[in-house]
């Protein structure tokens, strides 16, 4: 018995999800990639810190491992703001992209008044 509920459960979830929410859900799965790969850049820190340690200061070398070293770890950083600020304005962001669609699909559609054949909405004679 238990498993019969168990699709009815999920057929009434699925029915109650919007696209909106779908929409949602997708992005902020976008933001859990860019975690992933910010951990991923982090795999390669302790190659650039050897590199920046091996080398003597004030040698071309070590200003070029210095550099690399800065340029991975803003890297890093960028994956990661991206992914919070992702995380956060999601909904916000995609209001805003929709309110356009829907404006459209709004002026495409007759008007209401007109297909009742409402009188109000006529002109009167002066």
């Amino acid at each position: 018995m238990n498993q019969q509920e168990k699709p009815d459960d999920q057929n009434q979830l699925w029915k109650k999800i919007t696209l909106k929410q779908i929409f949602v859900a997708l992005i902020r799965l976008q933001a859990l990639w860019l975690f992933f790969n910010a951990a991923v850049y982090l795999t390669y820190l302790p190659s650039y810190l050897q590199k920046l340690h091996y080398s003597t200061p004030y040698s071309p070398a070590y200003a070029d491992a210095k550099f690399a070293l800065l340029m991975e770890l803003l890297r890093i950083l960028m994956h990661v703001v991206a992914a919070m600020l992702i995380i956060q304005y999601t909904e916000p962001v995609l209001n805003y992209l929709l309110k356009d669609a829907a404006d459209e699909e709004k002026s495409m559609e007759p008007h209401s008044s007109e297909q009742s054949g409402d009188s109000s909405s006529e002109s009167k004679p002066l």
